[in-house]
């Protein structure tokens, strides 16, 4: 009885049907040159085009005919140059930040596999699924909430980024939130040494509506097999 159960622990170990972990994230995500225009004040907005983050998934991969399902939770920022005029008064140069949040959850498929029994193994997989995502964009709005302050002439000569008070920005973000949704197309690699697992996966993200735009990205992370 005694070595079966500690041959169950012994296979869990080496052949672990799902796991946890953590990825970094880059993606090509633009967000257009906007200016926008309240009065005699003026936003003009525009992002470098890359946007970089974190994820925690979790993973199945014992599936029948070789399928696996993951899902992705992904918190990812953007710096955004800001540039805000009153009137006739100097503009204003800043650094912001755009930020999102988003959803994956993906079913995918092992096309080609090599593995040294008993020690590791290395897989491609192809896959798709849904998401759905909430982002934040500089905006007019949002820095009138964020500053308390519906007075255009105030809400210039108030500003200043660096004593924007975290508290108060993070209450702001819940409602100034864009929600999209969209589907996806994912092909990536996954290698396996024991409990350990590494993935690399490039996706293109397909948004239903105009909210956002479709985008690629690249994740690379490490689980943990249970």
């Amino acid at each position: 009885m005694k070595n079966k159960f500690l041959m169950l622990i012994i296979v869990g170990l080496i052949f672990p049907l799902g796991g946890f972990g953590i990825s970094g994230i880059s993606n090509i995500y633009a967000i257009d040159k906007n200016t926008e225009i309240e009065g005699s004040f003026t936003l003009i907005s525009e992002s470098n085009g890359l946007e970089n983050g974190f994820n925690f998934f979790i993973y199945f991969d014992a599936l029948p005919k070789d399928l696996a399902i993951e899902y992705n939770r992904e918190y990812r920022f953007q710096l955004i140059n800001a540039n805000l005029t009153y009137d006739d008064s100097p503009p204003i140069a800043a650094e912001m930040s755009s930020y999102r949040t988003s959803d994956y959850l993906t079913l995918k498929k092992e096309v080609f596999g090599l593995s040294i029994p008993f020690l590791a193994k290395a897989a491609l997989h192809l896959g798709g699924g849904v998401n759905q995502h909430n982002s934040v964009v500089p905006s007019i709005t949002l820095l009138k909430d964020i500053l308390d302050e519906d007075n255009l002439s105030n809400l210039y000569d108030d500003f200043n980024p660096d004593d924007i008070d975290t508290g108060d920005f993070m209450k702001a973000l819940e409602d100034h939130l864009i929600n999209a949704t969209g589907l996806h197309i994912q092909a990536g690699v996954q290698g396996k040494l024991l409990m350990l697992n590494a993935f690399v996966n490039a996706r293109y993200t397909f948004i239903n509506g105009d909210e956002m735009e479709s985008f690629p990205g690249l994740t690379v992370g490490f689980a943990y097999g249970i």
